[in-house]
């Protein structure tokens, strides 16, 4: 896929309603020939299928007081997480709310430790200064966990934990934009990522929970001192 083609992808444009698209490349600015689009959120889907994922479980489960969770060796789920974040660039500082869907994995290793996984995907639009809308970061990753859990009593737990990982951030930037020629700047790289991270569990039934998370991702190349975070997490998680 070219990098038109991409950058169309990414605004979810399907290619059959775009006009003729042209581009040259100069350094490493894209001059684009604009397709004729209808702009579109590209948040509200997540949004959307975060709030039938939980409502299906909530709705599918019948609550029972005084979970028995002794036994359980796995536990995760899904989540929408929504927080600032800053990445520094040959533009500049960039900032935004950035908002996403992740889900996570893992399993008890005695009454007190879990080790597994999480992933996430995440980003946010912005104008440039030259005021042309556009411009966009996006984030995903995932990695390792490692967590220390306190149980408060059968409904209440609280996690505190850490992630390491990679990721891979896309950051395109509209230089200018006259209405037919977008000039744009199209970066791509991975980058390591790292993590703490606060959980808290509200057990309902045996097997769920509704769960709070909060963590403030780092990496190495999202930027000198600058971060994705703090993010805050709301999810359903389950326990087998």
């Amino acid at each position: 896929m070219d990098s038109t083609s991409e950058w169309l992808h990414q605004r979810g444009i399907p290619l059959c309603q775009t006009q003729t698209i042209t581009e040259r490349v100069k350094g490493n600015t894209t001059m684009i020939f604009k397709p004729v689009i209808t702009r579109n959120s590209r948040h509200n889907p997540l949004l959307l299928t975060f709030i039938l994922f939980t409502l299906s479980i909530m709705f599918s489960h019948t609550v029972n007081a005084g979970p028995d969770t002794s036994k359980q060796i796995l536990n995760g789920g899904m989540f929408y997480h929504l927080g600032p974040a800053q990445i520094s660039s040959d533009h500049g500082n960039i900032d935004g709310l950035t908002m996403g869907l992740g889900g996570r994995i893992a399993f008890n290793l005695g009454r007190s430790l879990r080790v597994g996984g999480m992933g996430f995907g995440s980003g946010f639009s912005y104008k440039s200064a030259s005021g042309a809308d556009g411009s966009f970061v996006r984030l995903k990753g995932g990695g390792i966990t490692a967590e220390y859990v306190l149980s408060f009593s059968d409904q209440l737990r609280l996690s505190l934990g850490v992630l390491a990982g990679m990721g891979s951030l896309h950051h395109l930037h509209v230089i200018s934009d006259n209405g037919d020629t977008m000039f744009v700047t199209n970066d791509k790289y991975g980058t390591a990522i790292g993590s703490p991270i606060l959980l808290f569990e509200y057990l309902f039934g045996r097997s769920y929970a509704l769960c709070f998370m909060g963590n403030w991702l780092m990496g190495n190349k999202i930027a000198s001192g600058k971060s994705f975070g703090p993010c805050f997490h709301i999810g359903i998680l389950f326990n087998r």
